[in-house]
């Protein structure tokens, strides 16, 4: 019997029933569950207490994690602590956050890492999103004041390229998967000047970026603000959504010859969801189903399994199942698993590796009140060790695309279309 996920598709239905319950059930391969150590009593002084903390991180993490050193070597990973203990007193506060950032990153999975979530040390951010293509990195949504910089090409951040900026940034982002990972997620930490001061790449007062803006080159000073998740007007450069698009992260509904399945997330009610789908699909007997994990991030993996369960026992219906680099943790898994069913992938490789060390697990730091995300189990849904899951039929979204509302991959998958762009 191969390992989970290592052969993508049998035409024997006994086969694809075994290899269904291997993707359901049995690989995780190694599991750790423990807590973390008490909270030792924390010092008076400033740079006592971020040591403290440091020695908390470094002590947990390495005890906590299923395979914490898989990549990174303890000596390095313990002599890099030790250096930021020593570097404490010249460091500012947001600095030791930047490098506790940068530390856990290097682990080397995406579900490690270290997150200022209160705010509390990365109390500013920008009034920007921004978004890597293959045409460049941009802006793609701007709070009222800055709507006149949307779909601007970033050249430069403080007078560093962009391709610096990325060298200096790409650290800080969780280090073990998919390339298209780091490419999707470091456009986000532009957003946090604070960050971006802790990296050298100037104040965290306000920003100065070098932008192409409808064939014309500018500059523009942005004042960062207090972090908040409010973005009452904010406006974004993309085209509007499709007419018959609904909201929220799970739905379906009949498109032309298909059904159209978005699903971005694992539910609690996903099986009742699945059910009413299935009865959707024998009512109306489409040619396809197209099942858009472009945006699922994470979740319960096993949630699918009455879907999944369901495509199996209806070999007349052809699957579709869009993937990119949004694809992460519970989305991949998924993902492989419709393959592994007879789906065609379609689009770009996934954010997420189907091999590695997944379900998180987190702690606090006691002094700071950061929080630590950590790995607990290991998985493999795919046979070597792929960078990303890799699309049948490559289709590549393009800025041009983005703005124009073009979604090419979704037309072929609508459509059955096989060929690539």
């Amino acid at each position: 019997m191969p390992r989970c996920g290592m052969a993508p598709r049998f035409p024997v239905r006994a086969l694809l029933a075994a290899l269904l319950a291997l993707t359901l059930g049995t690989c995780a391969l190694r599991y750790r569950a423990s807590l973390p150590d008490p909270a030792p009593p924390l010092a008076a002084d400033r740079d006592t207490r971020w040591r403290q903390d440091i020695a908390y991180f470094t002590r947990n993490l390495a005890r906590l994690h299923l395979n914490a050193f898989h990549t990174l070597p303890r000596e390095v990973f313990e002599v890099r602590a030790a250096q930021l203990a020593g570097r404490v007193p010249d460091l500012s506060d947001a600095a030791i956050v930047t490098e506790l950032t940068r530390l856990a990153a290097a682990i080397g999975d995406g579900h490690t890492g270290v997150y200022d979530l209160e705010g509390r040390f990365l109390k500013r951010q920008l009034p920007l999103r921004f978004a890597a293509f293959p045409e460049g990195l941009f802006i793609t949504e701007a709070a009222p004041h800055y709507a006149h910089l949307l779909g601007g090409q970033v050249l430069a951040v403080n007078g560093s390229p962009t391709a610096q900026v990325r060298a200096r940034l790409a650290p800080l982002v969780p280090q073990g998967e998919g390339s298209s990972w780091v490419n999707r997620t470091w456009p986000a930490l532009l957003t946090r000047p604070d960050l971006l001061a802790g990296v050298g790449l100037g104040p965290a007062q306000t920003v100065t970026l070098t932008l192409q803006v409808n064939g014309q080159d500018l500059q523009a000073k942005v004042a960062s603000r207090v972090a908040s998740a409010d973005r009452a007007g904010w406006r974004s450069a993309a085209a509007a959504a499709p007419s018959w698009a609904q909201p929220g992260d799970v739905w379906f509904t009949p498109v032309g010859k298909a059904v159209y399945l978005r699903l971005a997330g694992s539910p609690p009610d996903l099986a009742r969801r699945s059910r009413e789908l299935l009865l959707t699909l024998d009512r109306t007997r489409p040619e396809r189903l197209v099942v858009d994990l472009r945006d699922h991030g994470g979740g319960d993996y096993t949630r699918l399994a009455p879907l999944l369960t369901g495509l199996q026992r209806r070999p007349w219906l052809k699957v579709h199942a869009l993937i990119g680099p949004r694809t992460f943790s519970a989305g991949v898994i998924n993902a492989a698993q419709l393959q592994a069913l007879g789906a065609t992938l379609v689009g770009e490789v996934s954010g997420g590796r189907p091999n590695g060390y997944s379900e998180r697990r987190r702690f606090t730091l006691p002094a700071s009140g950061l929080t630590v995300d950590y790995s607990v189990r290991v998985y493999r849904f795919a046979p070597g060790d792929p960078d990303g899951l890799q699309p049948d039929w490559p289709v590549v979204q393009t800025f041009a695309d983005f703005t124009a509302g073009r979604d090419l991959a979704l037309d072929r998958a609508l459509n059955g279309e096989s060929g690539a762009r």
